[in-house]
């Protein structure tokens, strides 16, 4: 992971972070959730990050890539809060 500039968290080492650049030009974090077999990649950039470079180095399911619907077991869902976040 670190050849492709990731660096593990310090509190979690399932948690990978990299500075990344946004589409208006701003500095932001991505970040990879790795735990075994399941990923959960949180970046402007998904497709980018999981096809062209993770898929090099991982045996990833065509079918297993898309929006989270269940991550370690558990479900989850987009939610829009109350302040449109």
């Amino acid at each position: 992971m670190e050849h492709m500039e990731w660096s593990f968290y310090e509190a979690d080492h399932d948690v990978w972070i990299r500075k990344g650049i946004n589409s208006e030009g701003n500095d932001y974090y991505e970040y990879l959730l790795l735990y075994t077999d399941d990923c959960l990649c949180i970046s402007e950039n998904v497709k980018q990050v999981v096809l062209l470079e993770l898929n090099k180095y991982f045996k990833l399911k065509p079918s297993s890539i898309g929006p989270p619907n269940i991550y370690l077991g558990v479900k989850v869902s987009k939610v829009t809060l109350e302040n449109d976040i």
